[in-house]
């Protein structure tokens, strides 16, 4: 099952800075904060500590696509800055500002390519599972039980033991005939061994079982299949009776019953019997429920060549060296930018109108000379400036 989701947007540029003044940390919990899971280590950037500063700038590209950006870095440094993350965010349109469409909260963007080729949404390959729980509660016992024993064979070669059990298979297609056998003791010494076998149907309603049950009203010992499927039902007994009773002759018993649709289950006891007395018998009986699962998801980018990159974003992290990463450079197909929520902000010291972003980040950042990192993070609070 497929399905198609398809989102236009784009990739960046930048410009001026200005300074976001953030208040002392004595005054309280900084405001714009990054804590950043880096190749599995962590990074905390806050304005307003160890000389940090939100700075806030935006431009209009040569595309007239205006760029909504933030820095965190520190403040009055040269060459040695330190550690800084930068977030670009292209607008939504060309043309004039479109900030309140460009930021929505609760959107999730794609992230600027460097190579033009961008991704407009995914297809979406689902393959599934079934999970099939049987249930042995339906089985009868003899009198007073001693340590009844369930055992399930389902074509593996290994039975599972335990009243209920569940298998999980890969598709709808029927299933290789299931036994359950119930064993079991009383406390005069009498034995019983019941199984009861259905052909699994996962991709119908359509089912059939049968199981041996006594008629303990009869003077006779008398069998009965107790049949379920689609009427009429045809019988044939291990001794050759093709009628739905039997007498009870000897220790073992099985028959075999074929349903209208030609649905076919087998049911087989041994009981214990004394002369004159009614012999010991159990009844194993089961069924099964089918719940349709998500045994994997595969996404699949489709691209597009969107020269302007609308409401394309672009993650950099520069480290301590120096050495600057983004998640421009590469393959970020699979990762995610989401707005959690957007609200005006303070002006910046340049007189521009700001937004103060809170953010879910997860991507690669890649330099073509230092490789690749890795950056999760569950909530980046931001600032972008705007006009």
């Amino acid at each position: 099952m497929k399905n198609i989701i398809i989102i236009l947007f784009s990739t960046l540029l930048i410009s001026s800075c200005k300074k976001l003044d953030v208040p002392d940390p004595t005054d309280g919990t900084p405001v714009f904060t990054a804590v950043l899971e880096l190749d599995g280590s962590t990074k905390t950037l806050e304005a307003g500590v160890d000389d940090y500063y939100m700075f806030t700038e935006f431009e209009l590209d040569t595309n007239e696509v205006y760029v909504y950006a933030g820095r965190l870095q520190k403040e009055n440094c040269q060459d040695s800055c330190g550690e800084k993350l930068t977030i670009k965010i292209r607008d939504a349109a060309q043309g004039n500002s479109n900030i309140e469409e460009s930021l929505i909260a609760g959107n999730n963007y794609f992230y600027y390519s460097e190579n033009n080729n961008d991704i407009i949404g995914w297809t979406y390959d689902t393959v599934f599972n079934y999970n099939v729980v049987f249930n042995a509660g339906a089985s009868d016992f003899v009198p007073n039980p001693i340590s009844p024993i369930f055992s399930w064979d389902m074509g593996t070669g290994v039975d599972i033991i335990g009243d209920s059990v569940a298998v999980v298979y890969p598709s709808l297609d029927n299933a290789s005939p299931v036994t359950l056998t119930l064993k079991t003791n009383t406390n005069n010494g009498d034995s019983c061994v019941s199984k009861q076998t259905q052909n699994i149907r996962l991709n119908s309603s359509e089912r059939c079982s049968t199981a041996i049950v006594l008629d303990a009203d009869s003077t006779m010992a008398l069998l009965i299949a107790e049949a379920t499927g689609a009427v009429p039902f045809s019988y044939v007994w291990s001794n050759g009776t093709t009628f739905q009773t039997n007498v009870f002759q000897g220790n073992e018993h099985t028959v075999t019953v074929t349903d209208k649709n030609g649905c076919v289950s087998t049911a087989f006891i041994h009981g214990d019997s004394s002369p004159g007395a009614v012999p010991t018998i159990c009844t194993a009986r089961f069924d099964y429920s089918v719940t349709k699962g998500i045994a994997q998801i595969d996404s699949l980018p489709i691209f597009a060549n969107d020269p302007l990159h609308l409401s394309r974003v672009t993650v950099e992290y520069t480290d301590g060296e120096n050495i600057t990463y983004s998640s421009a450079n590469g393959d970020n197909s699979n990762a995610f930018f989401k707005i959690i929520s957007v609200e005006e902000y303070d002006k910046n010291e340049n007189g521009q109108r700001v937004k103060k972003l809170v953010l879910a980040i997860n991507c690669t950042l890649y330099n073509p000379i230092y490789g690749e990192r890795k950056l999760v993070a569950e909530e980046v609070v931001f600032g972008v400036a705007y006009p």
